[in-house]
């Protein structure tokens, strides 16, 4: 290999890495966004975070970089040489909006509790199905409100202090559920020796399904059995 062939692949190296750290700074940033604030805590595994996160590595972090790697070349007239560079640079912005785009519009909002039944995530995107009303007025799963779906009164969606007899009825159904899973009955076990009497809701997000656990006064203790939604 030349002395010639050395220098340009070390050009383009320097290249490539240049775009790679711009392009991971520019990541962690989003990372942050997601996961301190429109993704919390909980939720971040259930609810999409990863996947869109792994698509908008994948294609800024990775691909951008490499892109960068391969076309730049030192001895092309500078001006080919910006041409490639924006061409690179409008396709990794075009594919980061998306990404962004469609993290923001999948972020979760609220929890609606199913009386007996499985509790749902509400993402962003769904929000107008659901009369929730003032949001504030729920107590919080984490740090999303949750509501409890009570169709035979008058307004359809209470909150789970006014809705305690449902609590009760749906911990006992997800109780059955549970006790099938020897892993997921330790567990809860193990939780009541230290937490003492809980509440068990089952709860359902885009990707991944769990077991919330919530002390009397329902705050979010644990969440357990967290599993693909197949």
């Amino acid at each position: 290999m030349t002395s010639l062939t050395l220098s340009l692949i070390k050009t383009k190296a320097n290249a490539g890495i240049t775009h790679f750290t711009i392009s991971l700074l520019i990541f962690c940033f989003v990372v942050a966004w997601v996961y301190f604030f429109a993704y919390p805590d909980v939720y971040f595994t259930m609810a999409g975070a990863i996947q869109g996160l792994t698509l908008v590595f994948l294609i800024d972090v990775v691909l951008g970089p490499l892109l960068s790697f391969l076309v730049y070349n030192p001895a092309k007239p500078k001006k080919e040489i910006i041409s490639d560079l924006v061409i690179i640079g409008a396709v990794q912005i075009a594919a980061l909006v998306y990404g962004l785009t469609t993290l923001y519009k999948e972020q979760p909002q609220a929890v609606i509790i199913y009386p007996k039944s499985s509790a749902t995530v509400i993402n962003k995107r769904e929000m107008t199905d659901f009369e929730l009303g003032e949001l504030s007025q729920y107590e919080k799963l984490g740090k999303l409100p949750a509501a409890v779906y009570t169709p035979d009164r008058k307004h359809p969606y209470q909150s789970m202090l006014q809705s305690l007899d449902v609590i009760k009825e749906t911990d006992l159904a997800n109780r059955r559920t549970l006790a099938q899973n020897m892993d997921d009955s330790a567990v809860l076990q193990s939780l009541e020796k230290q937490y003492g009497k809980l509440y068990i809701l089952s709860v359902m997000a885009k990707y991944n399904g769990a077991y919330f656990a919530l002390d009397e006064d329902f705050n979010l203790v644990a969440k357990f059995g967290e599993k693909p939604i197949s």
